[in-house]
């Protein structure tokens, strides 16, 4: 019965050493979060490095040494410290001028009965772009009237780091607006819908790029940013894209002087026609710089290529002949 009684007290004795272990040595329970998981740049945040046993109990009085993996992005106030009652210490970190991700590693050494542990825990730091502070517009100035063109943005902040999509807690999103000075048939094509206004995300590199289609008549579009961040005051920024008359030759009218459509064939040099051509697109708008070949059936008469000019016309003569003949 003493036996027993003494072995039951030897492994009570061994639990409460166990349990007292645990209560004290630090592990991978052990946490590091900070206050601002995003940063922004040129701003602080603090990192807590908290030490745990497998219990999640803190443990005091532990040494941790911080450091970063990059200074580029920001630096820490202190790189050491010793856990409070809570089992915590603090590191304030400073950003730099540029966003990214730098990883902060902690070490915590506890000493208990002679033997040193060391646990090792490492905390990634995202620091954030600021607010937009600059836009950069990529777009062709002038392109066909009712045809289809890539509109491009780029967003930076006052640092030149691009406002980007990497922070899940604060999409940028912009908001766009178009009109045209004609027949208002101008729209963004967002997945094969024509819109005349959206609101977009910028990728992961500040970026954003629209599909705009032109109005079917000539003139201007005007394509609105609204504001966002520092870009733009509050009537926002107007972008303009003008449609020219030089679309696909689609159909061609034809006048002729002298409207009696009658010359005498006597080869006189006053006898002669003047023949207009108007080349239009599939709008009805007259097409410019587009190629016209000119010949007729009188032996003799030169094959000529012309030009529309910008009210989409050709202009020629034909004669004097002794004889009557055709132009085509």
């Amino acid at each position: 019965m003493q036996i027993y009684q003494f072995m039951i007290l030897l492994i009570g004795l061994f639990l409460l050493a166990g349990a007292g272990s645990a209560a004290v040595i630090p592990d991978q329970t052990s946490t590091i979060v900070s206050n601002y998981p995003w940063v922004v740049v040129n701003h602080q945040s603090v990192i807590t490095v908290t030490a745990l046993n497998t219990t999640s109990i803190p443990v005091p009085g532990a040494t941790v040494t911080a450091s970063l993996n990059s200074t580029a992005l920001g630096v820490l106030t202190v790189s050491s410290g010793t856990t409070d009652a809570n089992g915590q210490v603090n590191f304030p970190f400073s950003a730099g001028t540029k966003s990214g991700a730098v990883n902060f590693t902690a070490t915590i050494t506890y000493t208990y009965s002679g033997n040193t542990v060391t646990v090792t825990k490492v905390y990634t730091q995202n620091i954030d772009h600021d607010i937009a502070q600059n836009a950069v517009f990529d777009f062709q100035n002038e392109v066909s009237v009712g045809t289809e063109t890539p509109f491009n943005i780029s967003f930076t902040d006052q640092y030149g780091n691009p406002i980007d999509n990497r922070n899940p807690n604060n999409p940028p999103i912009i908001s766009l607006w178009i009109s045209a000075s004609s027949d208002n048939m101008a729209a963004f094509n967002i997945s094969g819908s024509h819109v005349q206004s959206t609101s977009q995300e910028l990728d992961a590199n500040g970026n954003i790029s629209i599909v705009v289609v032109t109005d079917t008549a000539p003139g201007e579009n005007e394509i609105l940013l609204y504001p966002f961040g520092n870009v733009g005051n509050p009537w926002g920024i107007p972008q303009f894209i003008y449609g020219i008359n030089n679309g696909i030759p689609y159909s061609i009218t034809q006048t002729i002087s002298p409207s009696t459509l009658t010359e005498p064939a006597d080869n006189a040099p006053d006898h002669t026609f003047s023949i207009t051509d108007t080349v239009y697109d599939k709008y009805g708008n007259p097409t410019e710089n587009q190629g016209v070949r000119v010949q007729s059936n009188w032996p003799g008469d030169p094959s000529v290529n012309m030009t529309t000019n910008s009210f989409g016309q050709i202009i020629y003569t034909y004669g004097p002949h002794s004889g009557s003949g055709y132009v085509t």
